[in-house]
């Protein structure tokens, strides 16, 4: 049960006040932070999400970071790329143009990567258990 508590518009005033000091103070530390996060200093949890998902990626696919931001077209390596594209878009909830300026490749690239790790999920491609796994690991 809520109890409801009678106040004075004087005390009303005071809790008003307290809360915009409270909220001055997050919006300072918000104006200090804002460079550091820009610069890579301090990560947000989307940005420690994306890290671990790359870092799933290269363990469960055998390759590394630099080959599936590579332009190579080994199919291990685009069958990593593509499933990072997916991954970081359905789970992530990025955006293809994020994911493209990131990894230097234009969004259409993404779309297209996406779509053909959707087709080897519906048709119970080996890769979709891979992609279930690191689904199953990121949320």
């Amino acid at each position: 049960m809520i109890e409801l508590k009678v106040v004075s518009l004087p005390e009303i005033y005071k809790i008003i006040g307290e809360c915009e000091q409270k909220l001055k103070k997050v919006t300072l530390i918000d104006i200090h932070l804002k460079p550091y996060l820009n610069k890579g200093i301090i990560s947000t949890p989307k940005e420690i999400a994306k890290e671990k998902l790359q870092t799933m990626i290269c363990e469960l696919f055998s390759v590394t970071w630099n080959g599936v931001k590579s332009t190579c077209r080994n199919r291990e390596i685009v069958d990593a790329r593509h499933a990072y594209f997916f991954l970081a878009t359905s789970v992530l909830k990025f955006s293809s143009s994020a994911i493209a300026r990131d990894l230097g490749f234009d969004h259409s690239t993404i779309i297209h990567g996406r779509r053909k790790i959707q087709n080897l999920i519906d048709t119970n491609d080996p890769v979709a258990l891979i992609i279930q796994q690191i689904k199953e690991r990121l949320i």
